[in-house]
C-alpha cells in the first residue's frame, strides 16, 4: 500500500472539512501554549498533502497523518477529556493500521509542546524537533540594528528597483497567485535537487499553499499580495495565535525580484500585525537553508517541540514493552 492510501475506518476516522472548524477551534482552546501547528487553518491546509484524518476520542481531538512512516498522530490528544485513554486508543489504532500493512514502525506523536510533554508518563520518550521561531514584531517592521542590516538593505533595494504596491488579498488575486506558485515550484533549489526528502516536503508544501489560497476566507486567514511594475511578485497569509502573537503561515515571492521576500515580510507585519508583540513563523522542517534564513532574522526565542514515541522494542515480529 502506498503513502496516502485510505486508513481503515477505525474509531470513525474522518476527513477534515471546512465545516469542522468550530469543533477544532473548541478543542484547540484547551491548549496553554499554541504552537503554529495548533490551529484549524494550519491543520486544514495540510489535510490532503499529508493525508489527515480525525476523531474525537474520550472527549479529546485526535488527528492522524498517513504517510511513509505509517499512521501517526499529528499532535497529542487535545481537550478536556481523558488524555491517557485517548492517547492509548489512538496509539493502538496506529499500531493496528501499521501491523495490517506489515510495517514494523513504532507509532509517534508529533508536534508536542512543552505543556503536553509531561502528560505522557514514563512509558513514552520524547525527542526534540525544530521549534517555532518567534520574533519581536516591531523589530520585523523596523528591521533596525546591525544584526538586521542585510534585511533592511534588501528591503530598501527592492523599493529602489521597483515601483511597489501591496493589496489586501481577495478572490480576484487567486489566479495570479496560483500562477506565481507554479513559477515558484519550477525553480528547484539546490537542496531539493540533492535531497529527495526536501523535494518531497516542498511538493507537499505547494499543495498546502494551494489549499490556503483557495480557502483563505473560510479559514479566517489574513492575506496580502505584492506587486512590482504591476506584476504580482509575492503573497503571504497569517492569523492570530493568541492576543499577543501572530502566525505567518505562508510567504511566497518571485526569487527574480531581489529584496521582495524581505519587503513583503516586513510590510505584512507593519500593515496587519503591528499591534502584536510577537510574530511566530513556524519551524524550519529540518531544512538547512530554511533554518539559516529564519535564524538570520534573529528570533527573540524559540518555542520547543518534541516528537514522542512509546518506549517499546521489536522482538521476533512482536511488539513488547520495555521492562
Amino acid at each position: 500500500m502506498e503513502e496516502g492510501d485510505e486508513p481503515p475506518d477505525l474509531l470513525g476516522l474522518k476527513k477534515i472539512s471546512i465545516e469542522d472548524k468550530l469543533i477544532f477551534d473548541k478543542y484547540f482552546g484547551f491548549c496553554d501554549t499554541l504552537l503554529s501547528d495548533y490551529t484549524f487553518a494550519n491543520t486544514f491546509v495540510w489535510r490532503d498533502s499529508i493525508h489527515l484524518r480525525w476523531a474525537v476520542i474520550d472527549n479529546c481531538l485526535c488527528v492522524f497523518a498517513n504517510g511513509c512512516s505509517g499512521l501517526t498522530m499529528l499532535f497529542p490528544p487535545m481537550g478536556p477529556g481523558n488524555f491517557g485513554l485517548a492517547l492509548e486508543k489512538s496509539v493502538d489504532l496506529c499500531r493496528a493500521y501499521n501491523e495490517k500493512l506489515e510495517l514494523e514502525i513504532i507509532p509517534s506523536i508529533e508536534y508536542v509542546s512543552k505543556d503536553f510533554l509531561g502528560r505522557f508518563g514514563q512509558s513514552y520518550g520524547g525527542k526534540p524537533m525544530s521549534g517555532d521561531y518567534v520574533y519581536d514584531t516591531e523589530r520585523m517592521i523596523s528591521l533596525a540594528g546591525k544584526d538586521l542590516a542585510s534585511k533592511r538593505q534588501a528591503r530598501n533595494k527592492f523599493l529602489r528597483l521597483y515601483p511597489a504596491r501591496t493589496e489586501n488579498f481577495s478572490k480576484k488575486h487567486i489566479p495570479e497567485c496560483l500562477r506565481l506558485l507554479e513559477k515558484w515550484s519550477r525553480t528547484d533549489s539546490e537542496e531539493a535537487i540533492l535531497d529527495s526528502n526536501i523535494s518531497v516536503k516542498r511538493n507537499k508544501e505547494i499543495l498546502a499553499t494551494v489549499e490556503a489560497i483557495l480557502n483563505y476566507e473560510k479559514l479566517g486567514l489574513t492575506g496580502m499580495v505584492l506587486y512590482a511594475n504591476n506584476e504580482l511578485v509575492g503573497f503571504t497569509f497569517g492569523e492570530m495565535l493568541d492576543k499577543d502573537t501572530c502566525s505567518i503561515l505562508i510567504e511566497k515571492t518571485d526569487r527574480n525580484f531581489t529584496g521582495s521576500a524581505q519587503y513583503i515580510f516586513s510590510e505584512f507585519c507593519r500593515q496587519f500585525w503591528a499591534k502584536t508583540k510577537w510574530c511566530n513563523v513556524g519551524d524550519d522542517w529540518g531544512i538547512p537553508s530554511l533554518a539559516w534564513t529564519k535564524q538570520s532574522y534573529r528570533p527573540a526565542f524559540r518555542v520547543e517541540k518534541w516528537v514522542v514515541m512509546p518506549k517499546i522494542v521489536l522482538l521476533k515480529q512482536r511488539i513488547l514493552p520495555v521492562v
